[in-house]
């Protein structure tokens, strides 16, 4: 691991492998936090928010002293990001998506309001404040409802249009909805749920399962055969992904590069 002085301060370099490593080891902190922590579970706080959010403030309380600045390697964040949304892609089901019916069908409405509402305000705060008003777009619903990857596509456009920090400002917006996200996401669920009186399908005696692509009778014991055979999917699903992104950017359409893999 390599250290020197930048700007009077320590920087430790982190290299890839170090990274994933270090990656792993806040996602454990995080679950152990949340397991004695019977309020994380009740709020449905995930285990990598709570890792990372403490890891986030002690790097930035190092930087911000003067003690210590990290340098981490993020050659690996596209890729693993990529395939998080892949598995997300092979969960999906169209049949699941017709059973929503008129629900559904309000929920996309609502979801387009909130996004038009989220670039508008956006807008509005960044005129108020003397800054680039494609600044409060970036910081609306391109990264809002888009999160990391959508950021990632869109901050190098927005920097060829002359603004300038547009992708720093997307993956700092992202970030902080995505936390933001997870903090208020939990309670205000678990709050509706209450207040409602919502019934779940456990004890509607509905099985979660129901209308998903792949799933199994009874559960499959997790062996290195398995592990393998869905990580093939996976990445043969990145590998046609990452054409279809291709032709999407030779058309001059702007589109996450996760969305071809999905």
């Amino acid at each position: 691991m390599e250290s020197k002085i930048i700007d009077g301060i320590l920087t430790v370099k982190v290299n890839m492998i170090q990274a994933v490593a270090l990656a792993m080891m806040v996602f454990y902190l995080g679950h152990a936090i949340r397991n004695r922590l019977a309020f994380l579970q009740q709020f449905s706080i995930p285990a990598p928010v709570v890792g990372g959010l403490l890891f986030a403030l002690l790097a930035s309380i190092l930087r911000l002293t003067g003690i210590l600045a990290l340098d981490i390697d993020s050659t690996l964040q596209t890729t693993l990001m990529l395939m998080f949304f892949t598995t997300i892609g092979i969960g999906a089901s169209l049949v699941l998506l017709r059973k929503g019916g008129m629900p559904l069908v309000i929920f996309f409405f609502l979801t387009c309001v909130l996004a038009v509402g989220q670039n508008v305000l956006g807008i509005f705060l960044a005129k108020l404040t003397g800054i680039d008003p494609l600044l409060g777009i970036i910081a609306g619903a391109v990264t809002l409802m888009g999160g990391l990857g959508t950021g990632g596509a869109f901050g190098p456009l927005f920097e060829e249009w002359g603004v300038t920090g547009a992708t720093t400002a997307a993956i700092a917006s992202a970030t902080f909805g995505m936390v933001a996200g997870n903090l208020m996401g939990g309670p205000f669920g678990e709050w509706c749920i209450k207040r409602y009186k919502v019934t779940t399908p456990a004890q509607q005696g509905v099985s979660m399962k129901e209308g998903e692509v792949f799933y199994a009778e009874e559960e499959a014991a997790v062996t290195g055969e398995l592990l393998m055979i869905n990580l093939g999917y996976i990445v043969v699903a990145m590998g046609f992904g990452s054409i279809l992104s291709f032709y999407f950017t030779k058309m001059g359409i702007t589109l996450p590069a996760y969305i071809g893999a999905c």
